[in-house]
This record gives structure tokens, C-alpha cells and sequence, in this order.
């Protein structure tokens, strides 16, 4: 019961810590025909460009696998 109450103190104290590193400042979004010279960003450096991803091995790879295989369709890449 001990190591219980240890075990739920602490993660309540890195969830407090997780909280606490959180940003209170709102994301802006450019839409690409507002982008000007100072705010030119490119949100999708990959488009057009096709990636053939290598499978992971062993099973916990596979959902990291499939988590980079969303962030690079989001970046514009055909995997």
C-alpha cells in the first residue's frame, strides 16, 4: 500500500510538471496565400517528394513506425 502511494505521488508530480511546461501563448496559423516575406514559412518542405520507410524489426518499433509515417504525410511527403 506503501509503494502505492509512492508510485501515485509521483506521477502526480511529473503530471503537475508536464502541466506546468505547457505554453499559455496561442499557435498562429498562416494560410499560404497570407504568408509574406517576413512570415514565409514553409509548412510542407516534403511535398512532392516520395519516401519509401523501412519496417521496423522487433513489435514495439511498429507504432513509432506508423507515428513518423503520420508526421511525414502531415510535412507534405508521399510515404
Amino acid at each position: 500500500m506503501k509503494s502505492m502511494k509512492a508510485l501515485f505521488a509521483l506521477l502526480l508530480a511529473l503530471a503537475m510538471f508536464a502541466t506546468a511546461c505547457g505554453s499559455d501563448d496561442a499557435t498562429e496559423t498562416v494560410d499560404a496565400g497570407e504568408a509574406t516575406e517576413s512570415t514565409d514559412v514553409n509548412l510542407t518542405p516534403g511535398e512532392g517528394v516520395d519516401v519509401t520507410m523501412a519496417r521496423a524489426d522487433w513489435t514495439t518499433g511498429y507504432f513509432q513506425a506508423e507515428v513518423y509515417k503520420l508526421l511525414m504525410e502531415d510535412l507534405g511527403y508521399n510515404v
